[in-house]
């Protein structure tokens, strides 16, 4: 191996350290350090450079399947690029960072086989077209063009394990300590010999120590970075109420609503659930145009069930009926989209559920994609009791709310009757829409939801929810404001169950009525039909990456039945490389002369008659300089009208023999041999012939 004795079996030992892989590392170590004290060799061609090159690609497919299913690395990419939300996004990223660095912690692992083939086999360097599929291409357009002379792979596999090691993310003093003998070791033998060896030394200790307080200087700037982001995420995790402290809603905006057709759920009913119901994942009771708030939203830990992944919302429920929810969550902590009256959650592996008197249910410490089972019927709820704040009316608000309510006459009416009426009420005289125009004839002052109940009389459901719960509040009917989504949409691509859109995203009213709370949508129903036509003409290609996307997850999480089929197919393939380098005469000893016949046995072309002719022209003062290439040095003597005739196409025969992997024939052999002999025996007796002119002539 073209490095320092002892350097890539103790970078081997140090990422084995670092990575808490020496047991591992130690056996590898000590092999390829054993290549140095064993003189037989290998004579590997470049076909067998190929399969092992072959399975170190398998290998890498291997590791990066390996490192991102088992540290949620794509469901996190995923959810970085599927959400708007800053906590979910940093989450994803802390995610998708740990799969990375356990990838390139694993990177060594990858290239045993290539570093471990050169180091027993009897190249020095390797054909860079093993790695190249470009490199071979260009070979058979241009066969004659100059051969570069390969690589040595050790120095490489010695910068892969510095990086495995680094990724172990190790920050005690021993990293950094190792990390600079070794990067010392490597750097000496190339050290330049003009200065002295105490004036080296010297240099590299205070190139060392400058690098040592500028890591510990980037290691506090880290910590400072971590402390600052961990203080904004806080705020805007406050802001925004991802765990259902608030909605803000679009109130008060004009022009378009624009919501996206980003599939966020998927959801199968189970049997007898012919129309699966609203899925709520919050509601509020508190009214600030245009935020609804949650006013003392406690939560409370939910006791798990018998079964680990089972949790029991309601105790003493029985539900009679199911849906099963795919989704991918927040890996730190995320609210569940659940249906009216959901007591139990089956095959949900989450640490910790927890719920508040608003209905909300958060999941803590998610593995990103769960398929959970939500078991619902009629009946209890787990929405707490009704207390003052699920009557108030803002202010603002109460002259508009209370000339609707006395217009509908809804003080003489059960609370039945005043949800019929309310109904009613919007179903005969607004529409939907979710492209609002300024009214400029509403008066100074007053509020966006005046507007719309007054004047506009056409909105989004969020107009209607918030309108419907206050005027209820105004009847005497205890009601919350509702978010979740509408399941209305048909999966065509699986042929069973729905999608759940972004824009299906949906508000509704809770009114409490017969002592228990109910959902109570007043947006008119056309808006479903609506939301469906506005899928754009590139959604179907979305929802088949989604689709994919989906597939993919179920596999990652082991809830597909493929992923032992598909560690199978890495293991087979393993297993026919290995099987192909060792039969047939694939692996030879050095030394060894037997050929294939009709076709000579690929050597390093060492013997080649080439060599011979250029020694030759080297001792008549016509030598190759250090760094010129051959046909360099050819055009050259031609130049100096040096008669080279024969010379190119030798020279050609020679750089097949050198490095094409299909090398010559037996006849082409023998071609390059007799004309090689041929021009040096010319150039004999030219020789010759001047020597006894130069003689007649003294």
């Amino acid at each position: 191996m073209n490095a320092p004795p002892l350097l890539v079996g103790l970078a081997v030992l140090f990422w084995g350290w670092q990575a808490d892989l020496l047991a591992f590392a130690a056996p590898l170590a000590a092999l390829l350090e054993g290549a140095r004290l064993v003189k037989a060799r290998w004579d590997f061609s470049d076909a067998d450079y190929g399969r092992i090159w072959t399975l170190c690609v398998v290998l890498f497919a291997g590791v990066a399947v390996y490192a991102f299913t088992s540290n949620d690395g794509a469901g996190a990419v995923g959810s970085f690029f599927n959400t708007n939300n800053p906590a979910v996004r940093n989450n994803a990223m802390t995610q998708g960072t740990r799969a990375v660095l356990v990838f390139i912690r694993w990177l060594p692992f990858v290239f045993v086989p290539m570093i471990v083939a050169q180091a027993y086999g009897r190249r020095e360097r390797i054909d860079l077209a093993v790695f190249s599929g470009l490199v071979r291409r260009l070979r058979r357009l241009r066969p004659s063009a100059e051969r570069s002379p390969g690589v040595n792979v050790a120095m490489p596999f010695f910068s892969i394990c510095l990086t495995g090691a680094a990724a172990a993310n190790s920050r005690g003093p021993g990293f950094f300590i190792g990390l600079s003998v070794l990067l010392c070791w490597a750097l000496w033998p190339r050290r330049s010999k003009r200065y002295p060896v105490p004036v080296w030394l010297g240099l590299a200790a205070v190139v060392i120590a400058m690098g040592f307080f500028a890591a510990r200087g980037m290691l506090q700037l880290h910590r400072v970075v971590e402390m600052l982001q961990a203080e904004w995420m806080a705020g805007m995790f406050n802001a925004r109420g991802r765990e259902g402290s608030e909605s803000v809603t679009s109130i008060g905006k004009h022009g378009r609503l624009n919501l996206s057709g980003r599939v966020v759920m998927r959801v199968d009913p189970g049997p007898g659930v012919h129309e699966p119901p609203l899925l709520r994942t919050s509601s509020f009771d508190v009214f600030r145009s245009p935020v609804w708030s949650a006013n003392r939203r406690t939560f409370a830990e939910v006791l798990g069930g018998t079964e680990v992944t089972t949790w029991t919302l309601l105790p003493g429920k029985a539900p009679g009926n199911e849906l099963t929810v795919h989704v991918s969550l927040a890996k730190s902590s995320d609210a569940l989209s659940l249906p009216p009256g959901t007591g139990e959650l089956r095959n949900l592996p989450v640490a910790e559920v927890r719920t508040n008197r608003f209905g909300s249910v958060i999941v803590v410490e998610t593995p990103g994609f769960v398929s959970y089972v939500a078991r619902y019927g009629p009946g209890a709820t787990l929405d707490g009791p009704t207390n003052e704040s699920d009557l108030v009316v803002p202010p603002a608000e109460r002259m508009a709310i209370g000339g609707i309510a006395e217009e509908l006459n809804l003080a003489s009416f059960t609370p039945a009757e005043k949800l019929k009426a309310v109904a009613q009420f919007f179903a005969r005289h607004f529409s939907y829409t979710q492209n609002l125009e300024t009214d400029r004839s509403a008066p100074a002052g007053e509020t966006p939801l005046a507007t719309f109940l007054m004047r506009q009389r056409a909105g989004h459901c969020e107009y209607f929810a918030t309108a419907t719960v206050l005027l209820l509040r105004q009847a005497g009917v205890p009601a919350r404001y509702a978010t979740g989504y509408s399941v209305d949409e048909k999966d065509r691509g699986r042929g069973k169950g729905y999608v759940v859109r972004e824009r299906h995203g949906h508000a509704w009213c809770l009114a409490y009525v017969g002592d228990r709370w109910v959902d109570f949508d007043t947006t008119p129903g056309i808006w479903r039909a609506g939301e469906y036509q506005r899928g754009s003409s590139w959604e179907p290609v979305r929802d088949w990456l989604s689709r994919m996307w989906f597939e993919f997850s179920r596999w990652r999480t082991q809830q597909s039945g493929i992923r032992p089929y598909l560690i199978g197919m890495v293991a087979v393939s393993a297993a026919i490389i290995i099987i192909r380098l060792v039969q047939k005469r694939q692996w030879r000893r050095a030394g060894t002369t037997a050929e294939t016949p009709g076709r000579a046995t690929m050597r390093l072309g060492e013997d080649s008659e080439f060599f011979e002719i250029e020694r030759r022209l080297g001792t008549l003062g016509h030598v190759r300089d250090p760094g010129e290439t051959h046909i360099a040095w050819l055009a050259r003597l031609e130049s100096a009208e040096l008669d080279t005739r024969g010379l190119c196409e030798l020279h050609a025969l020679h750089s097949r023999y050198r490095f094409d992997p299909a090398g010559l024939d037996t006849a082409e052999r023998a071609q390059l041999r007799s004309r090689a002999a041929a021009w040096l025996s010319t150039q004999s007796a030219t020789s010759k012939s001047g020597t006894s002119e130069t003689t007649a002539r003294a």
